[in-house]
């Protein structure tokens, strides 16, 4: 539910911004904090995206910069998150929102194909691509890819970054996380036919 609860905040809120509004005085600091407090991080999305955007480049590298390889398989509402997880996974979300929807997927390899059966169901996105994550709108639960895949996703953004990142036309696109969510559809922009 917390990529879904993101996803609504920032369709229904997302017209509410103004300069004032706007708290971000240090975008270094708010990227090194992001995700670490939910209710902030959506809030300050949703009011600085003008600021977000003029900035894509500086902060898409700040966001890529936090991109880290998460050992968990799930992750449940019950369970007592590490900050640093949820960086990751609000990084990742930003980046989509600041990129117009722009989504790094990695080829399923045979650990995958070892995962449970919901956890191929709920991150398998095409036939063969997986995210690094996804969230099972039920229940709220996030499951993740395994590491190989997030290696190459992080990989993925990283080329994409050194490739096109300073000339990027960034633009907020409240969509961009429904490829995450599993039982809500979209076609996010696949990161793999920007090289």
């Amino acid at each position: 539910m917390r990529i879904l609860h993101l996803i609504v905040s920032l369709a229904i809120f997302g017209g509410v911004r103004s300069a004032e509004a706007c708290p971000i005085k240090n975008l270094t600091t708010f990227a090194e904090t992001i995700g670490y407090d939910d209710s902030a991080s959506r809030r300050i999305l949703m009011e600085c995206r003008d600021l977000l955007v003029s900035k894509g480049p500086e902060f898409a590298a700040l966001l890529i910069s936090n991109l880290r390889e998460v050992k968990l398989k799930k992750l449940t509402q019950a369970d007592d998150v590490q900050p640093s997880v949820d960086r990751v996974l609000y990084s990742l979300y930003a980046l989509s929102y600041i990129t117009g929807g722009l989504l790094c997927t990695a080829k399923a390899s045979s650990e995958f194909w070892k995962l449970p059966r919901l956890n191929q169901e709920v991150l398998l996105l095409d036939h063969d691509r997986v995210p690094f994550f996804a969230e099972r709108i039920t229940t709220g639960a996030i499951y993740f890819a395994p590491l190989g895949e997030q290696k190459e996703i992080i990989k993925q953004w990283k080329a994409w970054y050194k490739a096109h990142g300073r000339d990027h036309e960034y633009k907020v696109d409240v969509t961009a996380a429904c490829g995450w969510a599993a039982e809500v559809e979209c076609a996010p922009i696949d990161c793999r036919k920007l090289r």
